[in-house]
């Protein structure tokens, strides 16, 4: 009697266990964790632009993770990831007295949501308005010095402030749960692909103008020096052309393409299909900031 009794209990037990395990995901047992070690470089870029002369003496700033971090075959920060911290401003001023940006990290967004904090800065200053003697007559004027500016797309180095421990299975659930969420979202657009047309600033002066795209025959952006345009288009052969120049896109389903616009000769225009990673991170500085 006994060992029936036993044996429907051990049942109940047993069937309990099993109705109440959330998915298939094991539950994390606390003991296994992997350590983020103080010192670890975290490498960033500027989501904004800083300048000096916006009456701005203190401001907080964003950034983005350009290389995902790991530990292990665990992916603790993944690439594209917020970071976030501060700048302070100095005008420039009287006596020749240049503007200065200075940076500071503070801390990045953890795949599980955690907060890692960091520690790093990155200053810019004014470039001197004067050479050898002229010094002397501008500071006796009282002419002001120059800005500083610390544009989009900078990149910077932090480093984590102080170890952080992780769960291993949490860590691994997560990140796994950022990238259905992410391929869910390309199959959603599986009806469109995007071309991202830009221009660096060339600094050649005179000729640089602003040619005139057109995308199947169609007018479509002005490219000034230091521009950007996104296009959504549908998947299949599209045709880009600038003056005599012409590109033929082949856009797939949920891709995305980049075409880099510069000069030919004194008024020519010459477009490029550049490589994603490349195409990114070149035209990230003329992107809308968020």
């Amino acid at each position: 009697m006994k060992a029936i009794l036993l044996g429907k209990g051990l049942f109940v037990m047993i069937s309990v266990a099993v109705m109440c395990a959330p998915g298939a995901w094991p539950q994390s047992s606390g003991t296994d964790l992997i350590l983020l070690k103080e010192d670890t470089p975290i490498f960033l870029r500027l989501s904004e632009n800083l300048r000096t002369n916006e009456g701005i003496s203190e401001q907080g700033i964003r950034f983005q993770v350009t290389q995902e971090v790991k530990v292990g075959d665990s992916v603790l920060i993944a690439r594209g990831a917020e970071a976030w911290g501060n700048a302070e401003i100095t005008a420039k001023g009287p006596h020749l007295r240049s503007g200065k940006v200075l940076v500071r990290m503070d801390a990045v967004y953890a795949v599980t949501g955690a907060q890692v904090s960091l520690r790093g800065d990155t200053a810019a200053s004014g470039p001197s308005r004067c050479m050898a003697f002229d010094c002397l007559l501008d500071l006796a004027v009282g002419l002001k010095g120059a800005d500083a500016f610390i544009p989009k797309g900078t990149k910077v180095r932090a480093f984590v402030a102080k170890d952080i421990s992780f769960d291993r299975v949490v860590a691994k659930r997560e990140f796994q749960e950022t990238e259905r969420a992410e391929a869910m979202d390309r199959q959603a657009r599986s009806g469109e692909a995007w071309i991202h047309i830009y221009r660096v600033p060339e600094n050649e002066g005179i000729g640089s103008g602003k040619p005139e795209i057109f995308l199947d025959g169609k007018s479509v952006a002005r490219m000034p020096e230091g521009s950007y345009v996104k296009l959504i288009v549908k998947p299949g052969a599209h045709i880009l052309a600038a003056g005599k120049q012409q590109i033929l896109v082949h856009a797939e389903s949920a891709e995305q393409y980049y075409i880099r616009v510069s000069r030919s000769g004194f008024s020519g225009v010459k477009l490029e299909l550049i490589p994603s990673e490349q195409g990114d991170e070149e035209s990230y500085p003329f992107t809308p900031e968020r």
